[in-house]
This record gives C-alpha cells, structure tokens and sequence, in this order.
C-alpha cells in the first residue's frame, strides 16, 4: 500500500467515516486512517485555508468544532468532491433486516499454526488450502452480502496484518487460486473488517 505525496491517501486502503457535516455550500466527511498516522493533503487538510472560511459570522472551524491536532493522529476532513474522485467504493452500515429477509453467522477461528509457521513447500505465498472458505449457492438475479469480521486483541497489530475476500466460481475448496475461476477480487485492508456484495447477475453466475 504505497502513500501517495500529493494527496496523503493510501492506495488501495479502507477509511472508517466518523462523521458527515454540510455547512452552506460544503459536504465534509470525518475520515481516519486506520494506520492512526498520514492524513489527507488536500482541500481541507489540517492547516488548510479553507476552516478559515467565513459563513454567518463564524469561521467554518467554529462551526464544525475542528481544531487542528498537533499531531499526526489520521484524523482528517475531505469534501465529498473529493471524495469522488479520490475513492471508488463507499460501503454504508445497515441494520440486516432493512436489506433482506435472511441472515446467517459462521464463527470460527483461524490460525496459521502449524500450517505456515512450519510449511514444507518451498513457496507456499499463494497457498490457500487452510483459509477460512465458504459455499454459498446464489439464485440467478439474487444479491447478498458478505462481511468477514475479525476479532482484534491487540490494537497494534491491525497496521500490520491484513483481510480481504475474494470470490471464485465453483464448489470445491481453493489450494492455490487460479485467475480463471475469480470472479470478484477483494481489497486488503487492515481494518477489521471487509464487506463483499455478492451479485449473480453482475458476477456472472
């Protein structure tokens, strides 16, 4: 995940919303980076002219109750123009029973012990015999969603390991992926969790 020097943004990286503000004419977004360090760069960064801004005889800074951290804490606020075009995907919480009448919970534990910690394979980077794996049979032109939640112990380890889900098309457990069979990559991130919309139409299936 490379930084980007223009903007302060994490390529490929996934930024919790903490809050949504519209003051006169800007819609501003609360994010964090998980890393809890390197903020965003642009239009309304710490520091940026724009808190300065004057709207009905407050200051913008006044009206939203920013103060500028004096430390890089990965807090930051971004127009939703910005936003735009700087991310692809926006994934909203929900309450299950407002998006479908059905809801499923697997909870399970992984751990790598002794499967890579004492492989045998001389490259075994692409093994993925012993992750967590799932089959779900979708109607044509039914959608769910899939989230793969993680429990965190120690808060220190978030910026160091990563979750992501892929989908591939077939029935039979996955050793090593084969490109042919994808039919939707996921995105890493080191948060502690990642969401998955699962659309047979879209996917193909």
């Amino acid at each position: 995940e490379g930084v980007s020097a223009s903007t302060g943004l994490v390529a490929v990286h996934a930024y919790p919303v903490l809050d949504i503000r519209r003051c006169g004419q800007h819609r501003l977004l609360h994010l964090k980076n998980p890393w809890g360090r390197v903020r965003w760069k642009g239009r309304f960064a710490p520091g940026d002219r724009a808190w300065s801004e004057v709207l009905d005889g407050r200051k913008l800074s006044e009206t939203i109750g920013y103060e500028r951290s004096k430390v890089d804490d990965g807090h930051f606020w971004i127009s939703w123009n910005d936003v735009v075009k700087n991310f692809s995907h926006l994934y909203l919480s929900w309450q299950p029973s407002a998006v479908g009448s059905y809801r499923s919970e697997v909870h399970g534990r992984w751990d790598p012990e002794p499967h890579f910690t004492h492989s045998i394979l001389s490259d075994d980077s692409h093994f993925v015999g012993y992750n967590p794996q799932f089959y779900l049979r979708l109607a044509q032109g039914r959608v769910a969603w899939a989230l793969l939640s993680r429990h965190v112990h120690v808060r220190s380890e978030l910026s160091e390991t990563y979750v992501a889900m892929h989908v591939y098309r077939g029935a039979r457990r996955i050793c090593c992926p084969d490109p042919v069979d994808l039919l939707a990559q996921g995105v890493y991130s080191n948060g502690e969790c990642c969401l998955v919309k699962l659309d047979s139409t879209a996917l193909g299936c």
